[in-house]
């Protein structure tokens, strides 16, 4: 039996088409079901992101020198409480929320204490106003909010 040229071509054509499909059939199969999911990035959620938008806000308030170091170190105790707070209260999310609120109160404490008067105004006017619709300033069930 002799194999004619146009069929050996064709037979070498196929075989090319068929292979990307065993070879992704191959790969499909090792890959994990579920993807890893990934770490929270900076400012997009998880236990520090609470703390990461204010730290952005706090650094455009043109920061002297010597705040600066402050700053940052209280922003960095911060987000390492806050990371280990929701460790421990693990995939609860009021837990986590109960444990990080104490930690960002103190931080603004802290802040609030090494910025200025005008620095204090430029961050309470540049802090977005939250609320239900209602407006009451983001009080919510019914409350007023405190003066």
């Amino acid at each position: 039996m002799r194999f004619d040229g146009k069929l050996a071509v064709a037979l070498l054509g196929l075989g090319l088409m068929a292979t990307p499909g065993l070879v992704s059939g191959v790969r499909g199969a090792d890959a994990p079901k579920d993807p890893p999911k990934e770490a929270p990035q900076p400012g997009r959620g998880g236990p520090t992101g609470f703390i990461e938008r204010f730290h952005q806000s706090v650094l455009k308030l043109d920061l002297s020198d010597d705040q600066k170091p402050k700053v940052e170190a209280a922003f960095t105790e911060a987000k390492t409480k806050a990371e280990a707070a929701a460790k421990d209260a693990g995939d609860d999310r009021t837990a986590v929320r109960a444990k990080v609120r104490p930690i960002m109160d103190d931080l603004r404490k802290t802040v609030d204490g090494l910025l200025t008067p005008a620095q204090k105004d430029k961050l309470a006017k540049d802090r977005p106003q939250r609320g239900n619709g209602n407006g009451n300033g983001g009080a919510g069930n019914g409350q007023t909010p405190k003066q």
